[in-house]
């Protein structure tokens, strides 16, 4: 038995090695890959200034999103953090009073080895939520636009009382909002309730921790005066802070309800919302619009919780119909667009059909990275008639795991082997399974745990100097590869 070991620094793993030596093979002998090493290069993408831009036009109009200037690895890592920057330049564009783009968000992902970008448009409603132990009626169905929320067993000194987020609010145009229903005012320290977005907690405990209330917008009682009531926000910082004017402490303008029982046109509401790359707590008080805070969002799944506090018995603190744009996986398009009362920021237009055009032209690189074809358009497509989903696939996936195997071809003497994709005879050596499709894992080392022989196809004997091989994709393409790679193969006679 004989043992031949096969080097080249061949950027696509071609072997044409020269021996000093003759290597003598007998007439039918067979050969066997016993191991193989080679290390992928991986495809590289530069974002330069000049093509890092993204326009689309949701059915509310043109929009240009310019992607961070940065360079990515054809890996999974890098290809996630190439989506993720995608998603939030995208996200950043959309606004919440532009009526395609309320609710919306983008979505790049990749699904069955090619990467599709999606336009969602979720509902908003007030459903997906839990309430854990508090003392809490919801009455109403989940798209009764008069729905109350209100707490039944009295004061709560701690968060309890309390309505939580199934689902995260859209990271692109996403609204929560509540409207003042009945406020109780019953001089009472822990009246009011408060609106809150911050990272998932399941089981925050009694009090939601500062952490989770990472923003914040509420109603509570003033501790200096406990019959007046005063508007509170956190923005991000981590402290609890008053909000003021010229005259001092902002104090809620409506108590209680009018006659016919449902919140008044007066009555106070508010907002946590996420748009244009921010997060914003809005006051609206009466016909006054107060944006309370304004900050950079880093496109982080925040999830919303209600706290409610005071009354009981015939004095309940009551929020008037809650509502809140949940990140689902794809919209519920009869529940996509609701009408009712509208305070300030319009609600979803009429359900209506639309052109969604994506053109990726000003960042032809990046798709061509991500294996969208120009096409006959240079790289602009169209979905017409979308009402809530618009997606784009790839016509190809990353270079990274774009093969399940590799082909071993010996090149120098041929093999009693065949290939139906080739449709005949082929010198197939051995095929190398891909175990690295979907890591950031560049080297391949194989090592055969069972020795297959294949005959070699020589009725004589042979004397080798010059032997040349090649490794190839499933699809029998070149692979792209860096440093030296490396091939063992045994030689045995037919008896042997």
């Amino acid at each position: 038995m004989k043992l031949l070991r096969l080097t080249t620094t061949d950027p696509n793993a071609v072997f044409d090695a020269i021996l000093n030596t003759d290597l003598k093979i007998e007439p039918y002998s067979q050969i066997a890959l016993s191991n193989a090493s080679f290390t992928n290069e991986f495809k590289q993408l530069t974002i330069t200034g000049l093509q890092n831009k993204i326009t689309y036009n949701n059915g509310s109009g043109s929009q240009t999103a310019s992607l961070t200037l940065s360079s990515y690895a054809g890996t999974e890592s890098d290809s996630l953090a190439l989506f993720d920057d995608m998603v939030k330049q995208l996200n950043k564009k959309l606004s919440i009073h532009e009526g395609k783009d309320f609710g919306g968000r983008f979505q790049i992902k990749a699904v069955g080895g090619k990467n599709r970008i999606a336009y969602l448009i979720s509902p908003y409603s007030f459903e997906n939520f839990n309430v854990p132990d508090g003392l809490i009626t919801i009455s109403g169905t989940i798209d009764d636009n008069n729905r109350i929320v209100a707490t039944t067993g009295g004061i709560s000194t701690q968060d309890t009382n309390r309505i939580m987020f199934a689902l995260p609010l859209v990271p692109g145009a996403g609204v929560f909002r509540t409207q003042v229903n009945t406020l109780s005012g019953n001089s009472n320290a822990n009246n009011g309730y408060r609106m809150i977005l911050g990272p998932l907690n399941n089981d925050p405990g009694k009090t939601i921790p500062p952490e989770q209330e990472k923003y914040m917008i509420g109603i509570v009682s003033d501790e200096t005066d406990n019959s007046l009531l005063k508007i509170v926000f956190r923005d991000g910082t981590g402290n609890t802070q008053d909000l003021t004017d010229v005259s001092g402490k902002v104090r809620p303008s409506a108590a209680t309800r009018d006659g016919d029982g449902n919140a008044s046109v007066t009555n106070d509401t508010l907002d946590l919302v996420i748009y244009g790359g921010v997060v914003q707590g809005i006051y609206y008080k009466g016909a006054s619009t107060i944006t309370v805070f304004s900050v950079p969002y880093d496109g982080e799944d925040l999830y919303g919780v209600i706290v409610v506090r005071g009354g009981g018995g015939i004095a309940p603190t009551k929020i008037q119909n809650p509502r809140y744009t949940a990140k689902d996986a794809f919209p519920d398009v009869d529940k996509q667009y609701l009408g009712g009362h509208n305070v300030s920021i319009p609600e979803p237009p009429i359900q209506r059909q639309a052109t969604f055009t994506l053109d990726l032209s000003g960042c032809s690189p990046v798709a061509d990275f991500l294996g969208f074809d120009v096409g006959s358009n240079n790289y602009v497509y169209s979905r017409p008639n979308y009402t809530s989903v618009a997606s784009f696939t790839s016509e190809s996936g990353l270079t990274l795991g774009a093969t399940d195997s590799y082909i071993v071809q010996l090149l120098t003497v041929p093999l009693d082997s065949y290939d139906t994709f080739e449709g005949g005879e082929f010198s197939i050596l051995k095929v190398i399974p891909n175990l690295n499709q979907t890591s950031d894992q560049r080297k391949c080392n194989y090592e055969a745990s069972n020795l297959h022989f294949i005959d070699l196809k020589n009725s004589q004997p042979q004397t080798l100097r010059n032997i040349k091989a090649r490794i190839l994709t499933d699809e029998l393409e070149p692979i792209s590869t860096i440093h030296m790679s490396s091939l063992t193969v045994l030689i045995k006679s037919k008896d042997e």
